[in-house]
Order: C-alpha cells, then structure tokens, then sequence
C-alpha cells in the first residue's frame, strides 16, 4: 500500500523570541475569552427543537464515560529515563517535577467527559481543529492524523483513546475540536473543550511516586478531581510507543 503524501507545512515567518510563562499565560487567557465569546454568539435553537435537543441531551447524558480515576487508565510500562538520585528526569528528590517546586499554572481541558490538567510550562500552545488530518500509514489506533500548525505538521494524539483505552469508545474522537501542542514538540492532544486557565500550590497535588507504569501521569490534582499530565513523560512515551509501531509496519 502506498503511504500517503503528507502536505508540507506553512513556511515558517520570522524567527521570534521565545514568549515567557507570563505571556503564553496571558495570551491562554485572551483566547479563551474569545472563545467563550465565540460559543455566546452561536445561534440561539429554535423553539421547535427544543424537545429534540433534550432527547439528545439525556442521551449524550446516557452515553458519557464515567469520568475514570487515572489509576485506571492507559498501562502500558516503558523506560523511565532516573537522573542523579534515582529520580527520574525533570523530577526532583521530594518527589515533585522541577516545575512544581513553587505555584505553578496549568490549563484544564476535558476530553470524553474526563477533565485532564497540563501545566503551563509545557503547553506549547492552543489550536482549533480547523484542518483535515492527513494520516500515516502503520501509526498505533490512537494516533488521528497531522495537522499543519505553526509551520511544522503536528501529530495529533486521540487523548480518549491513550487515557482510558478499555472504556473508549469510536464516537469520542468526532468530538475533537481542539489541539494542545506539548512543549515545542511534534505531538498535540485532541481535547473537546478549553475548561479554564487555574493557579495550583503543590500541596494540592496529590503526586504519584510509582514512575514505571503510566508515565505521563504526574498526579491527581486534589481541588479539581482530575489528572495532572507529566508532559515530558508523555512525549518520551509516545516516541517509544509510535517508534515502536513503526518497527512493527
């Protein structure tokens, strides 16, 4: 079978200096003001379609995962890359990411009815799903596509389907709409929606100290109930996960 040809991405403008934490902060939360604007204006539902859109509700409502504690989800072990101290990389010996030493900022989104957190300091931007996905030939079932983002093609994660394989169902990945860049790297996590930009102190984490298994879970965020992403085991995670595809096709 022929692969198939992956459009080139944008041409790149000028190099930029790199935004701050503070800035990206400040331009998240623009956006979702906008946002938030944006979903206002959308045209209020005739009043005829009001018992149809309540049938629809309780069936959506019927259908919605249960919202899976992230001891639950995706299991599968990889290398763990330990620095001095046996911790592993970008964590430090109290048993916290070096991000996480002071309050930190993270963006929550949900995904499939799950709410998931990922730190402002690894988010490497925000993008609407505004574009055909080109697919790969040989890549694991989770993976949706690429996407032409900020000059580069962006690989487009099916978070539902890493998250809580055993409880996924097909119909989660319509309801992507938006894409969250991980650092400055190639992957980007299909969400359904931007919930809110939130200051955490790291005493509202509830951190997990066992790093073998589900690697890009960096804890439970206690006040919010929802999983806090490690982004750099994620990213480690899905190189190996996809390399390891690739071997197999």
């Amino acid at each position: 079978m022929p692969m198939p040809k992956v459009a080139p991405p944008p041409a790149p403008t000028e190099t930029e200096k790199k935004p701050s934490v503070a800035e990206r902060s400040a331009a998240l939360r623009e956006k979702l003001k906008q946002w938030r604007v944006s979903e206002q204006k959308e045209e209020e539902p005739e009043p005829q379609s009001l018992a149809r859109q309540k049938v629809e509700a309780r069936r959506q409502e019927r259908d919605a995962p249960t919202v899976v504690e992230p001891e639950a989800a995706q299991q599968e072990e990889v290398d763990v890359e330990a620095g001095s101290g046996g911790a592993p990389d970008g964590w430090a010996a109290n048993g916290r990411p070096v991000w996480a030493q002071e309050r930190f900022e993270c963006l929550l989104f949900n995904v499939a009815g799950l709410k998931l957190a990922v730190p402002l300091i690894s988010l490497g931007g925000v993008h609407a799903m505004d574009h055909e996905t080109t697919p790969l030939f040989g890549m694991p079932s989770w993976f949706v596509g690429l996407i032409p983002v900020a000059g580069m093609n962006v690989r487009v994660v099916d978070t539902a389907q890493w998250v809580m394989p055993d409880r996924y169902k097909s119909q989660y990945r319509e309801n992507i709409r938006y894409v969250i860049r991980l650092h400055d790297s190639e992957w980007g996590l299909g969400c359904d929606f931007i919930a809110e930009a939130f200051t955490l102190d790291p005493d509202q984490v509830r951190w997990r100290s066992e790093r073998s298994k589900r690697p890009w879970l960096a804890g439970t965020v206690v006040t919010h109930m929802c999983a806090l992403l490690d982004v750099d085991g994620l990213e480690r995670q899905l190189n190996q996960s996809s390399a390891k595809a690739g071997k197999k096709g």
